[in-house]
């Protein structure tokens, strides 16, 4: 890019750059523009990195929880002596239970059929 605009600026130089739209205003601008993107022309691949580096914090932080939760359900079995303890520790192990209810776009009901008349 630096190499552009050094031989834009070589052709401001010439006689009739001014016809062919060659100016230092367009020059100085032109130079704006390239400093500008120089400067963000990193951004995507630092917002990449960013998302990695997130995403292996979600990993870790639900490996966390998990780990807890495992301990929880070995602490839940002490309530076990009584009926509300009982009661419990059904009602812990049922919440445990992960269902998948297709939390996605809700299914379309199909068309109802045309009867001739």
């Amino acid at each position: 890019m630096a190499a552009f605009v050094r031989l834009y600026l070589l052709k401001i130089a010439d006689p009739g750059a001014d016809t062919r739209g060659v100016t230092a205003a367009r020059i100085t601008a032109l130079n704006a523009a390239i400093t500008a993107y120089t400067a963000v022309m990193n951004t995507p691949r630092g917002q990449i990195v960013n998302r990695g580096a997130l995403l292996k914090e979600v990993e870790t932080d639900t490996a966390a929880l998990l780990a807890l939760v495992n301990d929880m359900d070995d602490l839940v079995a002490q309530f076990d002596g009584t009926e509300d303890g009982l009661r419990f520790i059904d009602a812990w192990r049922r919440a445990r239970i992960i269902v998948d209810v297709c939390g996605g776009q809700a299914a379309l009901a199909p068309p109802a059929p045309v009867t001739p008349p």
